[in-house]
């Protein structure tokens, strides 16, 4: 079921766009100058593979996860632009412990983003849910799960960021399927590319999520 969030800014409307998290990742990858992404499908993730139809960045599907992983992490060192890969939850994640480990050892700037499930079944063993974010922590640089609509701009371009720089390497952020799905008014001004260093996602009233 999708839901919606409406922003707390919401009086400037000329500047605010009606997007669901989805289309806004998708924006925020374009914006980074993502033209080629690596991943294989699955159900936690499809709000976010919705957001790619038709749009100017190809989508490479492979085989299995691990080989998505590989292929991003190549195409990073082919090309010294990182390397975004796209995965489910459960398995989707953990089939790409390899590349993460790899691309952590070799300096590679390697971006991968995973469905996970829904926020309010978090926690409850649900099915293909696991603790994704522990999982990837020692074969990261950073790890973040959004758990807030509003901060998903800011958490892609945490993650370029830190993927980047000083000494490139992978970062890994999870994406609960009803943040992805959830539909609201984003101000333009947050959907821009920013290198800006911040130690923590921007604060945020909660109370508007519907």
């Amino acid at each position: 079921e999708q839901r919606r969030a409406a922003s707390s800014n919401s009086n400037d409307v000329s500047k605010m766009k009606e997007m669901s998290g989805g289309q806004i990742i998708f924006q925020m990858l374009v914006e980074h100058g993502t033209k080629h992404v690596f991943g294989y499908s699955g159900g936690a993730v499809l709000p976010l593979i919705d957001a790619f139809h038709g749009g100017s960045v190809q989508w490479i599907t492979s085989a299995h996860e691990q080989c998505s992983g590989h292929s991003a992490a190549a195409y990073a060192k082919s090309t010294g632009k990182p390397g975004i890969c796209i995965v489910t939850s459960g398995p989707g994640l953990t089939n790409l412990v390899t590349p993460l480990q790899d691309s952590l050892t070799d300096g590679v700037p390697l971006i991968v983003l995973s469905g996970q499930v829904p926020t309010g079944a978090m926690g409850t063993d649900a099915f293909q849910e696991c603790p994704a974010t522990e999982i990837t922590r020692p074969c990261t640089k950073w790890n973040y799960v959004c758990l807030d609509f509003t901060q998903l701009p800011w958490a892609i371009n945490e993650g370029f960021r830190i993927a980047t720089s000083g000494r490139p390497g992978p970062v890994h952020i999870d994406l609960p399927k009803d943040i992805v799905s959830m539909v609201g008014p984003v101000p333009e001004a947050a959907l821009m590319r920013s290198a800006q260093p911040s130690d923590s996602p921007p604060m945020v009233d909660m109370s508007h999520v519907q």
